[in-house]
């Protein structure tokens, strides 16, 4: 049997020979096997194995006692056995194995900081030249995963006489040096070449790289502590130095750190540096920890979906990956691949009547909210008879959340957000603004007045707040805090927000660096400030994703996604083959892009990466969504929109086979308004302003056409 003595260095060999009986309590109260202080040079003999501890020979006769370590290591040689360390003559493993000698002084081997962990012992000691004469060599994957000992399973790595001799090993086989606490938690246990008993070099605590982000919390995840101050990490006990495992809760991990004079670590802090490489192979397993110090504690099932709505403005048709759009939209498109891609799914063909038939899941016609945008001088608003959606979503226990834009009224406050439902609000009240000073010609005279508002709790008139972040950011920021507040409450109560983007409406603003990226690739410059709004667009859905994930309501999330009208021409905008874009009747005015992805969990799952040819017209998703609420729609007025669930899941066709837009005049100059219906496949227009049809007044039906 090797020495253990023999690779430690001069100093440490002294402190090896101080203490080679032993350095325990000398008067224990638990009767545990201590009291190994010297008594004139002798000293009983106990003999280990990784698994048990012998005070009696073969022939079952006591080991004795010996004058030199020398003459106790040959009598456990002849067993084929070793003398035991400190750590299992401390633990109890040898307690009660006979011949008196749980009060005797007994030879065991000291190395400094040496750990037993299941059952193997390692030295993770030796991190520096001069520290050792020697070191055996052991080498962890960059992720912590794995360890090794040896090459292609049958070779040592063996041992070097420096720490950078041991680095380069490590180094040529793609992986890196341990860190002590991977060594103390038995990663390497039993990895072979009898390294267990070694000293081995190891680098410190928080030395790896490449460190994996953890996966979000599970119904269990392991458990890892950091200082107050942040200083340091460890996933070990410091009393026993054996892993702090794995819980079910929040609660659980909060109260192991808070044993040790701990905290639970932030999101951020485990998957730094600070937390690499402490052990226990944590490196990619779901670790509790602190969301930015704002406490995650047990998850709890909503009582029905969380609803995030995606509104955006004036997108077209194939402004996205997912229905040939060059700009890049990688975000997007992957949630699109996740759930159900609609390709009929209609909306109105200006702005503020799509919102208010989204809003009351009826008609603009039967409502007076169309068929034309409100100015922002006019005294009307959609009738306070109206019932909104996020007000049935209220009453079914909803927290209901508006970001962005509104655009249906602000003549009065009781035409404002707060007052219809929505518990929250920031964003603007009119139809349009700037995206970083957020000011708008208000009464039509040229002059530019703020219109970024913020109205906190329900029944609040939104007021103004001075602001110069761009708009997306400003929202998404927004929609990030109201997610992480909305879990830090550990609350069964569902969540719903609608994110009303701005973008990608006029103005066309974006970033510089986002715009910049497309500079120089053969695109006009609308169509470069627009790819640049896009993209940024693609970047703040997935931080609103990331931040669903890291709170745990993703798998309980139903997301949708749809623009309010098509495409404008003219700024860079693709509607695709279809024909006209916002403002139009034409497809390209009213087909529009949208998705809709179901929940993970068994909340309201849909199927996923299929293309759905079910009809669908904004007014269908607020009685859809009251279902999913198990609310009721009661109070509202008669719906022109339909539950279309069955017909995202495909168990059933489209309750929907028609679509109405607009039957009514101009107000002022009786003109007759851009108008159109859908029955099934076929598309009856009349209008004035579409010139490539027939006389004012005169329908046409585009005989035996499809709807393209």
């Amino acid at each position: 049997m090797l020495r253990v003595s023999l690779l430690l260095s001069a100093a440490a060999q002294t402190v090896f020979a101080s203490q080679v009986f032993g350095a325990f309590d000398s008067n224990p109260s638990d009767g545990r096997t201590v009291n190994p202080e010297p008594n004139e040079g002798r000293a009983a003999i106990r003999c280990c194995t990784n698994k048990y501890c012998r005070s009696k020979d073969l022939n079952n006769k006591c080991l004795g006692e010996s004058a030199s370590i020398e003459e106790a290591e040959a009598a456990c040689a002849r067993m084929d056995m070793r003398l035991c360390n400190n750590e299992e003559l401390h633990s109890g493993m040898c307690k009660g194995t006979g011949c008196g000698y749980d009060r005797h002084p007994v030879w065991g081997t000291v190395v400094p900081d040496r750990m037993t962990v299941d059952s193997c012992t390692v030295d993770p000691n030796v991190v520096a030249e001069g520290e050792a004469e020697v070191g055996a060599v052991r080498c962890c994957s960059k992720n912590g995963k794995a360890c090794i000992s040896r090459v292609n399973s049958d070779i040592c790595l063996g041992h070097s006489e420096t720490f950078e001799a041991a680095v380069e090993i490590c180094k040529e086989m793609g992986r890196r040096l341990c860190t002590r606490s991977e060594l103390r938690s038995g990663i390497c246990c039993k990895t072979g070449c009898d390294y267990d008993m070694l000293s081995t070099w190891s680098i410190p605590d928080g030395s790896c790289s490449s460190q994996s982000i953890p996966a979000p919390m599970k119904s269990s995840a392991a458990v890892r502590c950091c200082s107050t101050d942040g200083s340091t990490c460890t996933s070990l006990s410091p009393n026993s130095n054996t892993c702090l495992g794995e819980v079910s809760s929040y609660d659980e991990a909060e109260a192991i750190c808070t044993s040790i004079n701990m905290r639970t670590c932030t999101r951020s802090e485990v998957a730094s540096d600070l937390c690499c490489g402490t052990g226990c192979g944590y490196n990619l397993k779901p670790v509790w920890s602190d969301e930015d110090k704002i406490k995650q504690k047990l998850f709890k099932k909503p009582s029905a979906p969380h609803l995030v709505f995606f509104l955006i403005d004036d997108m077209g048709y194939a402004d996205v990956g997912f229905n040939g759009g060059k700009a890049p939209t990688p975000n997007i498109d992957r949630l699109a691949g996740e759930g159900v891609i609609l390709t009929q799914s209609y909306a109105d063909r200006v702005c503020g009547p799509s919102r208010s038939a989204l809003l009351t899941g009826r008609y603009p016609v039967h409502t007076g909210a169309g068929p034309l945008n409100l100015l922002p001088n006019q005294p009307m608003g959609t009738p306070l008879s109206e019932v909104f959606y996020p007000e049935l979503l209220r009453d079914a226990g909803y927290r209901t959340h508006l970001l962005g834009k509104w655009h249906l009224g602000l003549c009065h406050e009781k035409y404002t957000p707060t007052f219809r439902g929505f518990d929250t609000f920031m964003g603007i009240l009119l139809g349009s603004g700037k995206h970083y000073d957020h000011t708008e010609a208000f009464w039509g005279n040229g002059a530019q007045y703020p219109d970024l508002r913020n109205g906190s709790t329900i029944n609040e008139m939104a007021s103004i707040v001075q602001s110069t972040e761009y708009s997306t950011e400003l929202y998404t920021k927004e929609a990030e805090r109201l997610i992480r507040n909305h879990a830090a409450e550990v609350t069964s109560d569902p969540f719903h927000l609608l994110l009303s983007y701005q973008a990608i409406h006029t103005p066309l603003e974006a970033p510089k660096k986002y715009i910049k990226s497309f500079k120089n690739k053969g695109h006009s410059p609308n169509r470069e400030k627009l790819f640049g709004m896009i993209s940024y667009l693609d970047h703040s859905i997935g931080r609103v994703e990331k931040a669903l994930k890291d709170s745990n309501m993703f798998d309980s999330t139903v997301i949708m996604f749809i623009s309010d009208n098509g495409g404008r021409l003219g700024k860079g905008s693709s509607n695709s083959h279809f024909r006209m874009g916002k403002g139009s009747v034409l497809e390209g005015g009213v087909r529009v892009v949208s998705f809709v992805k179901g929940t993970v969990n068994d909340l309201a799952p849909l199927p996923s990466g299929i293309r759905s040819d079910a009809l669908i017209h904004v007014t269908d998703w607020m009685p859809t969504m009251v279902s999913l609420a198990k609310g009721s729609v009661a109070k509202a007025k008669a719906l022109d929109g339909f539950n279309v669930w069955d017909a995202l899941k495909g168990t059933a066709p489209s309750p929907r086979t028609s679509i109405v837009w607009n039957i009514n005049r101009d107000s002022l100059t009786s003109r007759v308004l851009p108008t159109a219906f859908r029955f099934g496949d076929y598309k009856m227009l009349i209008s004035q302003d579409e010139d490539r049809f027939d006389k004012l007044g005169q329908p046409v039906i585009r005989d035996g056409n499809r709807v393209f």
